[in-house]
């Protein structure tokens, strides 16, 4: 099993390496994850050549080594790296200087896109140091307000990428203010639901239980004190938020006030999709394009 980020990035090291199209890829801050990420992924770089080309020299990346196929024009762009990915010439699509709309739009196309069987969703990878395992935190940026069926597909993607983590029956906690079912609250009686369905066999591969609040998702001590027996009380890998803003608030407060190393990933669809924030750092940048090479091993 994988213990942490530095794991993942060595065992992703070597000579089959996966290659992450990026589509227009005019941007420092992209060239510049391109630069940081080439011991682990090879890279296509898919716009104006000519812009990415001068970003490169005015800040001394060195893309020598790189494939740059010039398109200027953003849909063509877009086009030519999905097409990159359906013919195995590129493996993981890496967002650039376009519309997180736009991409979307382009890989949800029946005909020219990557849509899968399931909906897309965004799963964000934690290794705290204060704990010994990795938590994924999901749906946290994709999903606005998910209903129960578009659950069990945020949750089935998830359950893959915990598997790629060697983490072969994921422990799920379905999250809510309260641990109770409360008529007022659909995210209590969605839980109650999920775990129904995983104790049945409906959604297989893992353990699921809810609702849980955060507390009793974190620790097992709580969870007694409280009279609640749960067999993932205190040992959760995979954190099931009810909506977009509690997970972009829990994944952000992580960030910002626990001591840990992040990745974030993009799920559902037939090629893993990277998107990077311009304010992230250059770990988060390194941990999410190798959680994409990863999915592809």
């Amino acid at each position: 099993m994988l213990k942490d980020f530095r794991d993942i990035i060595n065992n992703v090291k070597g000579k089959s390496l996966k290659t992450v199209v990026v589509v227009k890829a005019e941007d420092k801050e992209i060239l510049l994850a391109v630069t940081e990420a080439k011991e682990i992924a090879k890279f296509i770089l898919v716009g104006d050549e000519n812009k990415i080309k001068s970003i490169a020299c005015e800040h001394g990346y060195d893309i020598s080594s790189v494939t740059v196929i010039n398109q200027s024009d953003e849909k063509q762009a877009l086009l030519e790296s999905l097409k990159l990915v359906r013919n195995g010439s590129a493996h993981i699509v890496m967002k650039g200087k376009l519309s997180t709309g736009n991409l979307l739009k382009g890989i949800l196309d029946k005909e020219t896109g990557l849509r899968g069987d399931r909906i897309l969703s965004h799963c964000l990878v934690c290794k705290i140091s204060k704990y010994d395992r990795f938590m994924f935190v999901t749906d946290s940026g994709m999903n606005i307000n998910p209903d129960i069926k578009m659950k069990i597909d945020i949750l089935n993607n998830a359950i893959e990428l915990a598997n790629k983590f060697g983490i072969e029956k994921p422990n799920v906690a379905v999250l809510s203010f309260i641990e109770t079912i409360n008529f007022d609250m659909g995210e209590t009686i969605d839980g109650a639901v999920l775990s129904k369905m995983a104790q049945r066999g409906q959604i297989k591969n893992c353990v699921i239980d809810g609702p849980l609040a955060m507390d009793l998702a974190l620790s097992a001590e709580s969870a007694e004190i409280k009279g609640v027996t749960s067999p993932v009380a205190g040992k959760t890998d995979i954190f099931l938020v009810p909506n977009i803003s509690a997970g972009n608030m829990m994944g952000k407060t992580l960030m910002y006030t626990a001591e840990g190393d992040f990745g974030g990933i993009i799920l559902g669809a037939k090629a893993p999709v990277v998107m990077l924030s311009r304010s992230d750092p250059a770990s988060i940048r390194l941990n999410s394009i190798a959680i994409g090479v990863m999915m592809c091993k």
